[in-house]
């Protein structure tokens, strides 16, 4: 077994809680002295840095959210000036105006560190080419790439998103090892060549690695994208959020990839999974769903205390003791959706990527779907509105074109005890994303 660091990435669990323990100590004094918000907010709380000692007293502590991030723009979160300063990214400004996140020069090297590691594990190796199809700008997707490339001594193509007609020949042409998009950009590419005459079995046969990431995937996507292409085709995953350090916070190794499983990137992140409805902590080895709360360790500009992602997810089964080696940093599932995206429907949580499941596993819909709540709230919406696109073949089949309604209907409502209303729409007619899809849209 090959590791880019492996004295950390091997490391044990008892090895690994000194780790996070001494690093935990220099972030609470760091976030005290040095960022307004964390020193309003340990005063609010009548606690000082020595009241966190050890990993077991962040409970100590109130989650962060985003509500609670709002009024620290633009730069009450910083904890160094401008003066050591690298960079500022943004988080996506999905949800509220984006704020920004700042970044040292020793910030930018450990994430490189950590996107390399990543990235390694995948299996890209020195001088392999890694044909990079995420987004640049405020979006750390792409720049955490590249800088795994420039960890490894990987070569690069820096194509960005879209461009679909051109990554269809350069795929097949420049011969990459592995390519980095979101899942749905992977998917459409692949359908797109098809239809024009490529076969990504064949003409991309020397594609081995896919790292996704940028949104959830629901599993029947997950093997549609496997599906079509060669043998051996690896599908890894990166999650993260713009909050932390971006997308390393926790990948996909050789054995977790299977299942869709991901290894939290623990000596740079600290895991809390909390129960919703307790607030307390969830342990390896108990079968609940939880909300992901990380500390990050190693940030120094933009550090975060307990911050609350609002996604939610599993421990895996088999959460410690991984046979790729990295027996201490747990295995979590991939998420099912993000927590900000959720849609509420007549009393019922419905995540689009769930959605997605049932339109992907229906046999006649195209690549285009999406949901439609008109001018309502979206936590508080009285109908399910699906637009889903009838493969071109089945154009002129009415008869086909009911099956799949019927069988989206029959689908959903099984899942939610609710039941849609499914819009069969012509060919090609629904938005396609070469970058991150929106799947809920307003009428």
């Amino acid at each position: 077994m090959e590791y880019f660091k492996k004295d950390v990435e091997t490391i044990s669990e008892k090895g690994l809680r000194a780790v996070q323990n001494e690093k935990l100590r220099r972030l609470v004094n760091h976030c005290y002295e040095d960022v307004p918000y964390y020193r309003q907010l340990f005063d609010q709380n009548g606690l000082k840095p020595k009241d966190i000692q050890t990993t077991d007293d962040l409970i100590k502590l109130p989650i962060t959210r985003k509500r609670d991030i709002k009024a620290t723009y633009p730069f009450d979160l910083m904890g160094v000036p401008l003066t050591e300063v690298e960079r500022l990214q943004s988080t996506s400004g999905t949800t509220s105006l984006p704020y920004p996140l700042a970044y040292t020069r020793k910030d930018v090297l450990t994430l490189q560190e950590q996107v390399a590691r990543a990235m390694f594990c995948f299996g890209v190796r020195p001088g392999d080419l890694v044909y990079q199809s995420y987004g640049y700008g405020t979006f750390l997707g792409g720049i955490s790439v590249d800088l795994g490339c420039r960890g490894i001594g990987a070569a690069l193509f820096p194509a960005g998103p879209g461009r679909t007609a051109l990554a269809m020949h350069w795929l097949r042409d420049l011969k990459p090892k592995a390519i980095s998009c979101t899942p749905s950009f992977a998917r459409h590419l692949a359908t797109y060549a098809t239809e024009r005459g490529l076969n990504p079995k064949t003409d991309w046969a020397h594609l081995k690695i896919g790292m996704f990431g940028g949104e959830p995937a629901a599993p029947a996507v997950r093997k549609k994208v496997r599906d079509a292409m060669a043998d051996g085709f690896m599908y890894h995953e990166f999650y993260g959020t713009s909050e932390l350090f971006g997308n390393s916070v926790a990948t996909s190794c050789e054995y977790s990839c299977e299942h869709s499983e991901l290894h939290v990137m623990a000596d740079h992140f600290y895991l809390e999974l909390i129960d919703p409805v307790t607030g307390k902590r969830i342990e390896p080895g108990e079968d609940k769903e939880g909300e992901l709360v990380f500390t990050s360790l190693s940030k120094e500009a933009s550090p975060m205390l307990r911050w609350g992602t609002a996604d939610l997810t599993r421990y895996s089964k088999n959460a410690l003791g991984c046979k790729c080696g990295r027996v201490a940093h747990p295995i979590i599932l991939a998420l099912t959706g993000r927590g900000d995206d959720a849609l509420k429907v007549r009393g019922a949580l419905v995540f689009p990527s769930e959605i997605e499941d049932v339109v992907t596993k229906v046999d006649g819909t195209g690549d285009g779907w999406q949901i439609v709540i008109g001018n309502s709230d979206k936590e508080s919406l009285q109908e399910l509105i699906i637009q889903v696109e009838v493969a071109p073949k089945h154009r002129n089949d009415s008869e086909k074109r009911g099956l799949i309604k019927k069988y989206i209907e029959d689908d959903v409502y099984g899942r939610f005890s609710l039941r849609p209303v499914v819009q069969i729409m012509e060919p090609e007619t629904l938005p396609r994303y070469e970058s991150k899809s929106i799947r809920v849209v307003k009428n």
